[in-house]
């Protein structure tokens, strides 16, 4: 967690210091275009790709050695081809990306020039499953690592010497330096045994198929959440979205930051546990729920009293209002981090419909929380519903484990589960009681009492 938190700090930290530069050099052009080209990339990259990456771990932490070397082979093949797929699908829908995101025909050719951005997405993709697959974890750090400095580097005078010329050149330096550093990096650890045709087709068809519907399950995600968007501007205006983006992004990416760095440890050692028994892979759940709630408890706890100096250092005084949405959407936090931990039982299973329902039910349960949430009161409101959406979805998915997969979270950490939430739910509430002064206290206190819990459960020899 802490390698891959330190990754994806100074991944964070890139990308802010690129942003202020075209802030800076371009303007507010430069940064709508930023905005509106990494969407369209990111989108047709995550189609392109067919979740092959998660599924590609899956089968291949929980592989025998021996079918190791043919999985990988099998992955390396059928992710190329993918990577030729999303390229080809972006040249072919470059006018009506065009049409649909500029309202004309002549951003055409920049649209076709980021196909190649999708092709090495996508190649990134299959290199990094493998790596993950094997928990070669310390490659894909280095990697991830150099690849963003240099893309850092590289930036700077493209954007000083081509200013707005510079966007999709800048955008495509990325994706291939990070497809050039990943190339270099390391080795499977298993020979490649390409398997015959028939067999190969099979073990691709698995693969896929799971990957179809996780990809599905992401595409109806990005659709309610494209709605929650528009349905906010057209409530409340522009201001109201920047203030929803900024209490999301503040609340949930930045401490989301924890769930990346561990889900690269975590889902290939649970599709591995699982592989060996269902007692094995139930304990590793448990452990991957005490480890992230604690942390994520800790980080809520010293959040919700420093909201206000966090919005004012990241955006400006003006924000200060997003304050009570984030110390409400805190104890939703905390569920997202149980959830998190659930929902990756269910890939880890392979089992892909039950994810793409599960999927669907939270989509459709965040669009009603969140308006029903600002209905009932404005920003603090929308923190209670994305607490409330997360409440209903880790009910929903604990629901499937314990009905379908046979899996429970036992007792202890149903406790400690209720236990963060009630904590973080008071804290929240004593923003509106209190001064804050006596609020930062009890989020200390908090914040102590979930580090104690981590050290006494997985430190204490």
């Amino acid at each position: 967690m802490g390698v891959f938190g330190s990754v994806e700090l100074l991944t964070m930290l890139c990308a802010v210091v690129r942003t202020k530069l075209v802030a800076l050099w371009i303007g507010a052009a430069g940064i709508g275009l930023i905005g509106l080209y990494s969407t369209a990339i990111e989108l047709l990259s995550a189609i392109s790709q067919l979740s092959l990456r998660t599924t590609a771990v899956r089968d291949i932490s929980a592989a025998t050695n021996s079918l190791q070397g043919k999985i990988i082979a099998v992955v390396s093949h059928y992710g190329n081809r993918l990577a030729l797929a999303g390229v080809i699908m972006t040249i072919l829908l470059s006018p009506l990306l065009s049409l649909a995101t500029f309202g004309d025909t002549a951003h055409i050719l920049p649209f076709i020039i980021l196909g190649l951005a999708v092709g090495c997405n996508t190649v990134v993709a299959t290199r990094s499953a493998i790596l993950q697959g094997h928990r070669q974890l310390m490659t894909i750090a280095k990697a991830s690592s150099i690849a963003t400095l240099l893309s850092l580097v590289a930036a700077v005078p493209m954007v000083w010497i081509w200013r707005l010329s510079a966007i999709v050149p800048v955008l495509l330096t990325y994706s291939c330096v990070t497809l050039i550093v990943y190339l270099a990096s390391g080795r499977s650890a298993a020979p490649l045994a390409v398997p015959p045709r028939r067999q190969r087709r099979a073990m691709a068809r698995d693969m896929l198929r799971l990957g179809l519907y996780l990809t599905v399950s992401g595409v109806v995600t990005w659709l309610v959440s494209y709605v929650v968007m528009s349905w906010l501007n057209w409530r409340g205006g522009e201001e109201l979205m920047g203030f929803y983006q900024s209490g999301y992004t503040v609340a949930v990416r930045y401490v989301g930051v924890v769930f990346t760095a561990l889900s690269l440890e975590y889902f290939p050692r649970l599709s591995a546990a699982f592989a060996g028994g269902l007692r094995r892979g139930q304990l590793m759940l448990r452990h991957e729920i005490l480890i992230a709630l604690s942390v994520v408890t800790a980080l809520c706890a010293i959040m919700i009293p420093l909201a206000p100096l966090i919005l004012q250092l990241l955006y400006s005084p003006g924000f200060v209002c997003v304050a009570p949405m984030i110390a409400f959407a805190a104890p939703g936090v905390a569920l997202r981090a149980i959830s998190w931990a659930m929902g990756f039982v269910i890939l880890a299973r392979g089992s892909g419909r039950l994810f793409l329902l599960t999927e669907i039910a939270s989509a459709l349960i965040s669009l009603l929380a969140i308006m029903w949430g600002y209905e009932l009161g404005g920003l603090a409101g929308l923190g209670i519903g994305f607490t409330l959406w997360y409440l209903a979805y880790a009910l929903i998915v604990a629901a499937v484990l314990n009905k379908y997969l046979r899996v429970g979270l036992g007792s202890r950490v149903r406790t400690i589960s209720v236990a963060a939430v009630l904590l973080l739910t008071l804290l929240a509430i004593s923003t509106t009681l209190f001064p804050p002064l006596a609020t930062a206290i009890a989020g200390a206190v908090v914040a102590l009492l979930a580090l104690a819990l981590l050290r006494r459960l997985f430190f204490r020899r």
